[in-house]
């Protein structure tokens, strides 16, 4: 009996929403002649690039650390609040991203000189929750205004340098920014790698936090409600650092985003 009922239910259920859905059909011409993500799923790709700004709080100094570049590729699904102008918009998005550079360091109390080739690799995961907005200009073009939140999952945060002193001196060194650890061996005892690293500023104060909240906001446009073109800015709520560094030092990270998104 109670199989029965359920089943009668959810074919109810069915029902009503073959039945709305004409409605919605049936009433869309005289509500809003350009609809915008009428389809509801969309897979979008783009460009992300980032920077986190660092704020000691005794003494007011700001410094911004070198951008990172990378993209990001995402799976999103619409839900109509308003017919055809108001949307909740959520889904999965990967980040990565990447800054690299090439130094060469005089090491300490010698004539040689250490080349140093190091990149930084993030990898995370975000779930936009945002309201979005459209507005139609012809009958095939939008536009359209996007805000709200995004949940920014870390799944990793690595340093990787690769020193040379001669052919016969080198060696590997990674830092994991989100466990706190250096790993590798130094070329020489003159060369100490973590400790260069340390001194130039190239490792965080402490570990960092997975997660973070971005609140932003974007603008864009809509073609042929196919295809969506949007340009973001996103910025962080939550201190990066973790520890008692957190107390007085205060990361937060800033990104634009510009993506591309196609509708079906």
């Amino acid at each position: 009996m109670k199989h029965r009922i359920i089943l009668a239910f959810a074919a109810m259920l069915l029902l009503a929403s073959f039945d709305a859905s004409a409605q919605v059909e049936r009433h869309r011409p005289s509500l809003r002649p350009h609809s915008p993500a009428a389809r509801g799923f969309g897979i979008d790709f783009g460009y992300v690039h980032s920077t986190y700004r660092t704020t000691d709080w005794a003494s007011d100094e700001v410094e911004n650390s070198a951008g990172l570049d990378g993209f990001t590729l995402g799976l999103t699904k619409d839900f109509m609040l308003v017919p055809f102008a108001l949307y909740f918009q959520t889904g999965l998005e990967y980040y990565y991203q990447n800054d690299a550079n090439d130094e060469n360091v005089r090491v300490p109390a010698s004539d040689l000189v250490a080349r140093v080739v190091g990149d930084r690799t993030e990898h995370f995961l975000g779930i936009p929750v945002t309201l979005k907005y459209t507005y139609p200009i012809t009958h095939n073009i939008g536009l359209a205004v996007e805000a709200g939140p995004t949940l920014l999952f870390g799944l990793s945060s690595k340093m990787k340098y690769r020193t040379r002193i001669s052919s016969d001196l080198t060696s590997t060194a990674t830092y994991n920014a989100y466990k706190g650890q250096f790993k590798g061996s130094d070329v020489s005892e003159l060369f100490d790698v973590e400790d260069w690293m340390k001194s130039s500023g190239m490792l965080p104060e402490s570990k960092i936090r997975r997660f973070d909240v971005l609140v932003g906001a974007s603008l864009g446009a809509d073609f042929f409600e196919i295809l969506e073109v949007r340009l973001g800015y996103e910025w962080g709520l939550i201190n990066r650092y973790k520890g008692d560094v957190a107390r007085d030092l205060k990361m937060r990270r800033g990104q634009f985003v510009l993506t591309a998104a196609v509708r079906f």
